[in-house]
């Protein structure tokens, strides 16, 4: 598939994914589901009703509004931009987003993992899965920001020099990211066996 029919996939699939995430999260308003009545001790139906709040888990609808925004943010970016920057792009998120499914259902199904719904709960779970969320946004817009400033350099016939200078830069900023993932596997791993 080239690279134009790839972008367009990518920002049509992540669209398609945000609105099945809206419908499944409001099946009344769309009709998947009638008003029931609500009986009380007495065996008297209640005025209004009820309906399940959600066809699908909770996790799963966070999980789908997480990828959908980003890709969708992401795509957005990059759609106007040269087709090397989405595909350095895309060839990182290829791999990591099924990274971000993986540890999200290992957690909600996990024997270990808590699964009252209190707020200590949603808390553990936020510190969890959040710094993947934001390892995925840091690096994401650092390969973006990379790619986009070698080709317009490299288009401009820069100096050798400043495009050595750019991969140092980035280089570290690499490194960086790498040091944090390492710490934070480290301590999911810590966590996962206390």
């Amino acid at each position: 598939m080239n690279t134009k029919n790839l972008k367009r996939v990518v920002l049509g699939g992540s669209l398609v994914v945000l609105a099945a995430v809206f419908i499944s999260e409001n099946p009344l308003t769309f009709g998947f589901c009638k008003k029931i009545p609500v009986w009380n001790a007495d065996g008297v139906a209640v005025a209004g009703g009820v309906c399940a709040r959600t066809l699908i888990p909770e996790y799963i609808t966070l999980l789908g509004v997480f990828l959908s925004l980003s890709l969708i943010f992401f795509s957005l970016i990059t759609y106007f931009m040269k087709k090397e920057v989405f595909r350095v792009w895309w060839n990182f998120a290829w791999w990591f987003i099924p990274v971000i499914v993986f540890v999200t259902i290992l957690m909600e199904n996990s024997t270990n993992f808590c699964k009252d719904d209190t707020f200590g709960c949603k808390f553990v779970y936020l510190f969890i899965i959040f710094p993947l969320y934001v390892i995925f946004f840091a690096i994401s817009l650092s390969k973006i920001i990379e790619t986009h400033l070698r080709l317009k350099w490299q288009e401009q016939k820069v100096p050798e020099t400043k495009i050595k200078k750019l991969d140092r830069v980035f280089f570290w900023v690499y490194r960086m990211i790498n040091l944090v993932i390492i710490l934070f596997i480290f301590w999911l791993l810590v966590m996962w066996y206390l």
